[in-house]
């Protein structure tokens, strides 16, 4: 194994490899690390970082929270006037960036979608006051009753948990 690039470099330049720990790219690090003695072998830490996310995010505590996340960005994405109504009232409250949705594969997406609840929650609660669009999330109106106190507080305070949790792995 030749190492033109670093020959290029200079080796004592090179203090480190990092790569994703599939089968192949694992033994290159080590091969590396055998022909440059002083090189640190690292694996991919993002990759530990994804499974410690998904692994919190599987905690029965944030099942019903992610739950509500999940149900209202498909309930507002769902339909065109849903969208609409949401971009309008985000511009009324200058609320920026619109809901995001929970990606399969996507890293930090949980809290990426998490905030953007936590983000738009005015502007969704705005939709549903106006009934320009009926949002239904725990089988009755979001914005009416019981299901809004617990939307409002304890739910809320679960998502906020959920994305304090997640920031600083998702942000590295």
């Amino acid at each position: 194994m030749r190492t033109k690039v670093v020959d290029e470099i200079g080796q004592k330049r090179v203090s480190a490899i990092v790569t994703d720990s599939t089968g192949n790219t694992r033994l290159a690090r080590e091969k590396f690390t055998t022909i440059i003695p002083t090189a640190f072998n690292l694996p991919d830490i993002a990759h530990f970082l994804n499974n410690l996310v998904k692994d919190l995010v599987r905690i029965n505590y944030f099942k019903e929270s992610i739950s509500v996340v999940r149900q209202i960005i498909a309930t507002m994405n769902k339909a065109h006037l849903g969208k609409t109504a949401l971009d309008q009232a985000r511009a009324e409250l200058g609320v920026g960036r619109g809901l995001e949705a929970i990606g399969k594969t996507r890293f930090g997406t949980t809290i990426r979608s998490s905030e953007s609840v936590h983000r738009n929650l005015q502007p969704i609660k705005l939709v549903v006051e106006r009934e320009t669009y009926d949002l239904e999330v725990c089988n009755v109106s979001l914005w009416k009753g019981e299901c809004w106190t617990n939307l409002d507080t304890r739910t809320m305070q679960i998502i906020s948990e959920i994305i304090f949790i997640q920031k600083p792995s998702s942000s590295s």
